[in-house]
């Protein structure tokens, strides 16, 4: 198991956001691992929830242009 776990405070100073962005997010679509009253999120889902939420140049460059 080489998956990293964070604490919801890990990526709040990762991001540089509040507490109730995270939790924000997790009701938008990032996935959350609870166990008990312990709650980690999979350093993989935040990246592809932050994927999902990319804009703009490089996210641009490899889609079609719209006519």
């Amino acid at each position: 198991m080489n998956e990293r776990f964070l604490k919801l405070s890990q990526v709040q100073a990762m991001l540089g956001v509040s507490r109730s962005t995270v939790w924000r997010w997790t009701e938008n679509g990032l996935k959350v691992v609870r166990v008990g009253s312990v709650t980690r999120i999979r350093e993989s889902d935040l990246q592809a929830f932050l994927n999902r939420h990319e804009t703009g140049v490089a996210k641009a460059e490899g889609s079609t242009p719209a006519r």
